[in-house]
């Protein structure tokens, strides 16, 4: 017991001590404490008053930091203190375009990494390893100025196989179950995106309310170019090269072999009876692929039947416009760095203007510029690169050539049969301009006449031609005419 108390007073605490301080010390050291409140307090008034305020006014609207988003590729402009304070505004604006923009990322990506930065399903029998990455002026900077089908199988929200379908051993190896075997995770927050689709061909899924309408549009519009996919994987290694030497690797144009490849693949692509997605009604889909692409595309390691690749912005900026009109935000502008951009102001107070270029010889120039007021959404279409950021989709080669990502589904080859195609309307957006173009603009002849048709419906054209500017809006404001020492531009109407 003794040994025990002693072990508890060793664990008590010491008797305090008293120790006299010395008077002088004292004082200094409430001096010096006197002067380290003053610094300190003066120290959290400036950072207090020196903080940068929010003001009315257009202002660049960024996405936060987190999960990955579309952000990128985007510029939002915004006049802030047109619904409440600019403070409370950009952050109610900073928070819902964030989460459209991640929104977005999720439903439209067929990057390999999911959003949430791991892997999506992979089926190893249909060789999806992987897919491109994604990758042209920034339309949107306009500058702004004013006064004041029958399922055969589904998958439910994990990807696993819904009650009552067969499993993988009961399926053989028949169409379907060449394209769904050994599904290995399934849709991350659950959505199911087109990378989700790639990975599970043959099976319905449900997808987003966005994706399905997108895939509506395409379907009604005819156009094919979302199934050069595989062609698209490849080609777009043109884009990454250091240096032109190394492109011919990924050019059809430069490779003979490669050329014969595109050709096969494109035949696919142009084959509904080939791969082709069935819209089945409720959000739901079937990416149908034949048995015997499902085995060209095993033997050719081939990643993916669709993507909508260099299109892909044209249908987020849709998206992004309808989420910020919902949100109450019908202002603003938003463009991508591609050439796809979405004026939400219906008004007509404010004064907007739009660059409008050519390509004369080698030079690039702006041509004019186009003044407008109320909503208008454009595309802009080039065959090449007006910035450093549109390289992403364009390469110049040694000797002069240029490559752009508008491939013909004929043959697999780009082709841009005007310099520079500038297309608006007030009413149909960006994704509706685009499907009505691709034939016009992807083809080895020039014919306007197809775009005084689409004028006709409410979509107007601006074109550069022989020296001359011509659009199809009669009173189109192009103003600041270029002027350079050959040439002049004036305007025409067609």
């Amino acid at each position: 017991m003794g040994r025990e108390a002693r072990d508890r007073r060793e664990h008590l605490p010491r008797p305090v001590q008293k120790i006299e301080l010395d008077a002088r010390h004292t004082k200094i050291r409430l001096a010096l404490a006197l002067i380290f409140l003053v610094v300190g307090s003066s120290l959290i008034l400036y950072s207090l008053f020196s903080r940068p305020t929010v003001g009315a006014g257009w202002t660049e609207i960024e996405a936060s930091a987190g999960e990955a988003n579309c952000s990128a590729d985007f510029t939002f402009l915004y006049p802030l203190g047109t619904t409440a304070s600019p403070a409370a505004e950009q952050k109610t604006l900073v928070a819902l375009y964030t989460e459209a923009c991640e929104d977005a990322y999720r439903i439209f990506t067929n990057d390999a990494n999911d959003a949430d930065g791991t892997n999506s399903a992979e089926i190893d029998d249909a060789g999806t390893d992987g897919a491109h990455g994604n990758g042209a002026d920034n339309a949107g900077n306009a500058d702004v100025s004013g006064n004041d089908a029958d399922s055969v199988e589904t998958v439910d929200e994990s990807g696993n196989d819904a009650d009552g379908a067969e499993t993988d051993d009961e399926r053989g190896s028949g169409t379907g179950g060449a394209g769904t075997e050994n599904v290995q995770s399934g849709a991350v927050g659950g959505v199911h995106n087109v990378r989700f689709l790639n990975d599970h061909p043959n099976v319905e899924v449900e997808v987003d309310p966005a994706l399905y309408a997108a895939f509506a549009q395409i379907a009604a519009s005819g156009d094919r170019a979302l199934y050069l996919a595989p062609v698209y994987e490849i080609y777009d290694g043109v884009f990454h090269c250091d240096d032109s030497s190394q492109t011919a690797e990924f050019d059809p144009r430069q490779n003979d072999a490669l050329r014969v490849w595109f050709a096969k693949v494109c035949e696919y692509a142009a084959d509904p009876s080939q791969v082709n997605l069935e819209l089945l009604g409720d959000n739901r889909v079937r990416l149908n692929v034949s048995e015997e692409y499902l085995a060209f595309a095993r033997e050719e390691e081939i990643g993916s039947f669709i993507d909508f690749y260099w299109m892909k912005n044209a249908f987020i900026a849709d998206y992004l416009a309808g989420r910020l009109a919902a949100g109450g935000y019908t202002v603003g502008t938003l463009s991508s760095f591609d050439g796809f951009l979405r004026n939400l102001d219906a008004s007509e107070d404010t004064d907007y203007s739009l660059g409008i270029y050519d390509l004369a010889d080698t030079t690039i120039c702006q041509a004019a510029v186009l003044h407008y007021r109320g909503a208008r959404n454009f595309v802009c279409l080039r065959s090449y690169p007006l910035n450093d950021a549109a390289g992403q989709y364009y390469c110049v080669l040694s000797d002069g050539e240029i490559r752009t990502p508008f491939l013909d589904i004929r043959d697999g080859l780009c082709k841009s049969a005007v310099n520079d195609l500038t297309v608006y309307s007030e009413n149909a957006g960006c994704a509706e301009i685009l499907l009505k173009l691709i034939p016009i603009y992807i083809a080895e002849e020039f014919k306007p006449e197809f775009l005084t048709d689409l004028a006709e419906k409410g979509i107007q054209s601006i074109w550069c031609e022989d020296s001359v500017i011509c659009h199809t809006e009669r009173e189109a404001d192009l103003r600041e005419l270029y002027d350079g020492e050959d040439v002049r531009y004036t305007e025409q109407s067609t």
